[in-house]
């Protein structure tokens, strides 16, 4: 690999990380839109009817633990999402005129150290220097901006992981409702 393939292997990786800063926020509305529609099953569910009850039958208890834990996980999920949306401080490599400054204080400084070269050999010094040093900022930001990446990933993951599994609760409340609605309404009843 070459200076140049080397250069744009960076440049791309660094590309990518940005992108995925991108393609995340697009995923976002499917936690969001999860956890609605999961708040609001538990508030359809939730009625203070059985709350007599609570310690002196086992359906009761069951259906209010089992409503108190989907609400823990909802909660701790979208506490993950919010954590994975607030925005991170990805690295950047500078703009370009900091980089034209840059390079108009690194040809002064080659100037006043050395008369040995011709313009041209400064020229090409110099953008030889501007490529090695884009090419390490270049590499810096993206190995950085892939720890971000990665750890918002993985708040994003941990969200949609306990989504999915604040259903279990979800459903057992569900048929606890049924069964205690089914014990106190029933026609069958004297």
């Amino acid at each position: 690999m070459n200076d140049t393939e080397f250069f744009e292997f960076c440049l791309d990786a660094y590309k990518h990380e940005r992108d995925e800063a991108d393609r995340l926020y697009t995923k976002m509305p499917i936690g969001i839109t999860a956890n609605m529609i999961i708040g609001g099953a538990i508030v359809y569910l939730l009625t203070g009817d059985y709350v007599g009850y609570l310690f002196t039958r086992i359906d009761a208890f069951a259906y209010y633990t089992a409503a108190t834990i989907t609400a823990a996980l909802t909660a701790a999920s979208i506490i993950c999402l919010a954590l994975s949306i607030v925005p991170r401080q990805y690295k950047h490599i500078g703009l370009p005129h900091m980089w034209a400054e840059w390079r108009k204080v690194a040809e002064a400084k080659m100037r006043a150290t050395s008369d040995a070269y011709t313009d041209a050999q400064l020229q090409e010094y110099i953008s030889e220097h501007t490529r090695a040093q884009l090419m390490n900022q270049l590499c810096q930001a993206a190995f950085e901006n892939r720890q971000v990446s990665e750890r918002r990933s993985s708040l994003f993951f941990r969200a949609i992981c306990l989504t999915l599994v604040s259903l279990i609760p979800l459903l057992i409340q569900g048929i606890f409702l049924i069964i205690l609605w089914f014990q106190f309404h029933s026609v069958l009843t004297p």
